[in-house]
């Protein structure tokens, strides 16, 4: 997903429109900017607590080593690889030269010991980039040290965004985004530096009522407690203790939202009763 930005760079939105780009078709997804930098930035400053950094650290070097094991069979194949290809190539050499039947022979297999040695070792490659680096002891006590201000440190305007961009970098490797259709949930999995991988819901902001998920549930309880003849202040009261929200960026009705929403749903409140009048 790609950055955009709008009003002067004040607000920014992350979306998906390669397919509109590359196809002329929709945009695939997008959501604001705010509601997941927020979650993100939470989650970095929880990890980087001093107790689950000391975890992380251990967990990398438990992978920096596992990954070393690994680096050994791969030597192990290097060689034996090259050691099938010099093999070929001596047979082909101390061959006769009038022997051109069992030449050729011999040079196709040199060149197919050849090839098949190039493949490992470009297989090897892209198995060294996707190695994590090690961390060296002056390097993870710098970590240590940061993680203990960080949280005051992320806050204040000395802080660039750059410097806090770079920091998510270090412990993040991908963040993985599914919003769900039109709605304003949004399923966000985070894969951290090491392996180690959490998931969670988090609220987008909408644009129309009718994108919420509960959206038809809302308007139910509404009318059921329109019609019990509850003030406008009780009602916002109730929606807010049973978990409703609006749409956009605000967490709690007002005396205005559910008034407006009460007259677009047709809503009236059922008359009292009249009160009977005394006998005499």
């Amino acid at each position: 997903m790609a950055v955009q930005y709008s009003h002067g760079q004040d607000h920014h939105r992350y979306i998906c429109a390669r397919e509109k780009v590359d196809y002329g078709g929709e945009i695939c997804q997008h959501l604001s900017g705010a509601c997941l930098d927020e979650y993100v930035v939470d989650q970095v400053l929880q990890a980087l607590e001093p107790a689950a950094l000391e975890l992380s650290l251990a967990a990398a070097r438990h992978l920096e080593e596992d990954r070393l094991e690994l680096d050994k069979v791969w030597h192990q194949r290097l060689e034996r690889a090259q050691f099938e290809t010099d093999r070929a190539r001596r047979h082909y050499q101390l061959v006769e030269p009038e022997n051109r039947l069992v030449a050729r022979q011999l040079a196709q297999e040199w060149e197919a010991k050849l090839q098949a040695q190039q493949q490992l070792q470009e297989d090897y490659e892209r198995f060294c980039c996707e190695k994590p680096k090690q961390l060296s002891p002056d390097q993870q006590q710098q970590i240590r040290r940061l993680a203990q201000d960080l949280p005051a440190l992320w806050s204040v305007p000395t802080t660039t965004q750059a410097q806090r961009k770079e920091i998510i970098r270090q412990v993040i490797d991908k963040i993985i985004v599914t919003v769900e259709g039109t709605s304003e949930q949004v399923q966000v999995m985070i894969e951290w530096s090491g392996g180690f991988s959490c998931q969670a819901q988090i609220i987008r902001p909408v644009a129309k009522w009718t994108q919420l998920s509960y959206y038809p549930q809302l308007c139910e309880r509404l009318e059921q407690l329109v019609e019990a003849n509850l003030t406008t202040d009780e009602i916002v009261d109730c929606l807010h203790q049973e978990g409703f929200r609006p749409p956009k960026r605000r967490q709690t009705f007002t005396r205005e939202i559910v008034q407006t929403l009460i007259r677009h749903l047709g809503l009236r409140p059922r008359p009292l009763p009249k009160a009977r009048e005394p006998p005499f």
